[in-house]
């Protein structure tokens, strides 16, 4: 959310529309570290009409949520990205941006 404020294309009633999945997103981790070293696999569903892009962290949960699943992607693949071990162990896929944007 930080990114899409910066950016200033995070409009107030889109923030309130994102709090509920957000929350939702942040509640599947547990409350201590993940494991180092393990995978943690995040499933972006293709979209189905009328109905927001389903995200799914495998063995913790799913939520459903376009914004959450575009900015996902943005917060780590955009560019450098946040996390640069993400990155580099990440397989790219072309044109992300484009296929997210499309919905």
């Amino acid at each position: 959310m930080v990114l899409a404020k910066k950016s200033e294309a995070l409009t107030p009633q889109d923030e309130l529309e994102i709090q509920s999945p957000l929350r939702k997103f942040k509640s599947m981790f547990p409350n201590k570290p993940l494991e180092k070293h393990q995978p943690l696999d995040l499933l972006f569903l293709a979209p189905v009409i009328g109905e927001p892009r389903n995200v799914i962290v495998r063995d913790l949960g799913s939520v459903q949520s376009d914004w959450l699943a575009r900015e996902l992607l943005r917060a780590y693949f955009h560019e450098n990205g946040i996390s640069p071990a993400v990155s580099l162990n990440a397989i790219p896929v072309p044109h992300v941006f484009d296929i997210l944007a499309r919905r």
